[in-house]
């Protein structure tokens, strides 16, 4: 081989030594991308306890919209005075005057019973009984369902006597005490059992229907995914659905082969110091 030849050569493999470590460089740099965000993920997750990452939540309406996540159409409530109380899917939600939403309970079925006696709230589905006072913090939970083996069918309070009505009896629960009772005062007919007022289903048909409706849809959202599902979805790749894998995957192949030529790279090098 001519020197001339041997020049050409020579420049052919300096040009693919340059190539191949300026994409070498480029890929280790994007491939370091994906390593720092599993190890920072990664670490948040060991911890994700300490962090509360499971009782807090994204309220963020890209990341809500990127998720797909959409709120019921269908909104009904019934109004207190100064309060509104909305029954979204299993959900019951209290609105006050400040526009402040507050989660009251998670797992509301059918709605037989929604009234306030004295300074309490009374809410009723078809197995429980939940009492609130005015200022919404929670004061029993009574399972009849559990207690009796049978479902609630109505409901209705006369004086302090809340008179439930199942499908084989009627139950009489005192307010004062807190308590079933056996024989209920003298005077109580079943006019007061068959009166069952519910929530109003909303129409938008005024501004502060809308408004309402608006309010509950975003609080709705903004309980739909925790931050402990954001990071799991970050580490595993899963926020970018099934390419995240596939992407996630790749990366993985690319650390391989990064640390195989790098090894070949610093071997080379080595053998020429030699």
């Amino acid at each position: 081989m001519s020197p001339q030849e041997i020049k050409v050569q020579k420049k052919i493999k300096q040009k693919r030594t340059i190539f191949f470590r300026k994409w070498h460089r480029r890929i280790g740099f994007t491939a370091a991308l994906f390593l720092i965000n599993l190890a920072v993920t990664g670490i948040i997750l060991i911890h994700f306890e300490f962090m509360s990452l499971h009782k807090k939540f994204i309220s963020n309406s890209l990341l809500l919209d990127w998720y797909g996540v959409k709120s019921p159409t269908t909104l009904s409530c019934k109004k207190f005075s100064t309060l509104n109380f909305c029954k979204l899917e299993n959900e019951i939600y209290a609105i006050n005057e400040q526009s402040k939403v507050k989660n009251l309970i998670d797992n509301f079925s059918q709605a037989i019973y929604v009234e306030q006696h004295s300074d309490n709230f009374v809410f009723i589905d078809s197995s429980t009984i939940t009492f609130f006072t005015k200022d919404l913090q929670r004061i029993d939970t009574v399972n009849v369902k559990e207690e009796y083996n049978e479902s609630i069918a109505s409901a209705s309070i006369l004086k302090s006597t809340l008179v439930i009505s199942t499908t084989t009896q009627k139950l009489y629960f005192d307010l004062d005490t807190f308590e079933f009772i056996d024989k209920p005062y003298v005077g109580l007919t079943d006019e007061f059992v068959n009166h069952v007022p519910v929530f109003q289903v909303i129409n938008n048909q005024s501004l502060e229907e809308q408004q309402l409706k608006q309010l509950v849809a975003q609080h709705y959202r903004e309980q739909q995914i925790t931050l402990l599902k954001f990071v799991q979805d970050l580490h595993s790749g899963q926020i970018f659905t099934s390419n995240g894998k596939l992407l996630m995957d790749l990366t993985a192949i690319i650390l391989i082969l990064l640390t195989i030529s790098g090894f070949i790279t610093w071997q080379r090098r080595k053998t020429r110091t030699l």
